[in-house]
């Protein structure tokens, strides 16, 4: 029996899913139908009251057709999400004898997150590509649909690689060749036109739909936790040089061999951190080491899914900005390729990838969004606008080195802090208080910091230190002793202190 469902298989496990827990997520169907006219179909988890502002998060899997392991590991986490909600249980992926402590989520942060985020799973993308590799070729990877012409040993050529056939410097070669123009190649054929296919169109049109903050496309094999860019290496000083000003469909490499594609300072500093902290936990279910790098690294590419996803803000100023990932799943077993995409028992290496995806929808959920939005209820409209503030000064403190150093800071807390609010309500109380101080002192440049912000900002300080890692305590002691400097100061010299003077 194989150790892997057909696209049916997958999909009737979402309705089951749907129909056991019906209240907390439904099924969906994505607009266009397969080349062979399947319905592609997804879970949509939506935990809570309807409406409200949500991080809408994006889980694609199955682009490639021979990557048997990640549509069963998206399903296996839709179950285990579930799961936890209701019984009210931690998550925890752990592969005994092997020495790692294991990865734990506790069942209040998985309830935190499923109550405060939009999560979109597509566990398998290319239906028809997914069951040619079941019944006929085990290393197919493109979709199925016939291109004209003929191949040089007399056969039709078959098949896009839909992931190079997105529009983001789309039918570009880059240096290796792993964009092809080519009908025939059997690997990565660009395809006709940009989004010339119904399956890469489909994901087009549900980031036009949905506002999507997380995007993430599962792949294997390689132990990488991928962001952008793949068509060149990234540069963060002029933001004139970006695909929008390159040629596309030449079928030839960029002109200029020593050009860079901008990526904003602030946005490489959080794809770094995240990315950095899913390899933490992954390496925590049973000592994988899964490394955090841009796309390129692994080899150049063009036209990919998470490409697009990051692009489509820079590309149109109006677009929602969605931070693309690649997740790329497993190890190199055995000098043998079949065996790496498709292990005969592939359950520990889906923990791992599981773990990869749980972390990275842990990390998609704002604390201060979260706890700044509480007072004025869910859905109300004047939520977002009450934080407006507060985004307006993280945006400053992405332009410096020093303001980064803080955001990388909150970013390495965030685990705790989420961990602390949803166990801790006084916690909660303590630093909801303090979001609604900040939301006060954003939205008044000439308010000023008084003993009573100090006292209340020290607080959450000493909470967090007392339960924050060891290698975090000595930068929130020196953040401590800063803050205590600062009664008197308004809120915009005590931004520009933080602008300039680092955490550590």
């Amino acid at each position: 029996m194989s150790a892997y469902r057909t696209f049916a298989q997958l999909s009737q496990f979402l309705e089951g899913l749907a129909f056991v827990a019906h209240a907390r997520c439904q099924t969906f169907t994505l607009p266009e139908p397969s080349v062979e006219g399947t319905a592609v179909t997804g879970l949509h988890i939506h935990v809570g009251e309807a409406g409200g502002s949500r991080h809408g998060v994006l889980l694609l899997g199955g682009v490639h057709a021979r990557e048997l392991m990640n549509p069963e590991a998206i399903v296996e986490l839709a179950a285990d999400l579930l799961t936890s909600y209701a019984n009210d249980t931690d998550i925890t992926y752990w592969v005994p004898g092997s020495g790692a402590p294991g990865a734990t989520w506790t069942a209040g942060a998985i309830a935190l997150m499923l109550e405060s985020l939009d999560i979109w799973m597509v566990p398998c993308s290319n239906p028809d590509g997914h069951d040619y590799v079941l019944s006929t070729d085990n290393l197919w990877r493109k979709n199925r649909k016939p291109e004209p012409g003929s191949c040089s040993d007399g056969t039709q050529p078959v098949g896009v690689d839909l992931n190079r056939n997105c529009a983001i410097v789309w039918g570009v070669i880059p240096p290796g060749g792993e964009t092809s123009c080519d009908p025939c190649d059997y690997q990565v054929y660009c395809g006709p036109a940009a989004f010339s296919e119904p399956e890469s169109a489909n994901i087009e049109q549900f980031l036009s739909e949905y506002p999507i903050d997380t995007f993430a496309d599962v792949h294997s094999y390689e132990q990488l936790i991928l962001y952008p860019w793949g068509h060149a290496p990234a540069q963060t000083t002029d933001p004139a040089e970006n695909f929008t000003t390159l040629q596309t469909g030449t079928c030839k490499p960029i002109p200029d061999s020593s050009y860079r594609e901008y990526i904003d300072p602030a946005d490489l500093l959080k794809f770094q951190s995240i990315g950095n902290q899913i390899a933490s936990d992954v390496a925590n279910v049973q000592g994988s080491v899964y490394i955090a790098e841009p796309s390129i690294s692994l080899y150049p590419t063009t036209g990919t899914n998470p490409d697009y996803a990051y692009s489509r803000h820079i590309a149109d100023q109006g677009a929602h900005k969605t931070y693309g990932w690649t997740i790329e799943t497993g190890p190199y077993i055995n000098n043998n390729v079949l065996e790496s995409f498709q292990p005969s028992d592939p359950t520990h290496i889906i923990l791992d990838i599981k773990a990869a995806m749980l972390s990275l929808l842990m990390q998609s959920v704002c604390a201060i969004e979260l706890i700044g939005t509480e007072p004025f209820g869910a859905g109300a409209e004047a939520a977002e606008d009450q934080l407006t503030g507060i985004r307006a000064w993280r945006d400053a403190l992405g332009q410096t080195d020093a303001g980064r150093a803080w955001l990388e800071l909150y970013r390495q807390l965030h685990p705790t802090l989420l961990e602390r609010i949803a166990r801790d309500e006084g916690f909660r109380s303590r630093i909801g208080e303090l979001v609604e101080m900040a939301v006060t002192l954003a939205g008044d440049p000439d308010s000023v910091l008084s003993d009573d912000h100090i006292r209340s900002g020290l607080a959450v300080i000493d909470d967090l230190t007392a339960t924050s890692p060891e290698h975090l305590r000595i930068q929130l002691q020196t953040v401590r002793a800063l803050f205590q400097t600062m009664s008197g100061f308004s809120a915009q010299a005590a931004l520009a202190v933080v602008a300039e003077q680092p955490p550590s």
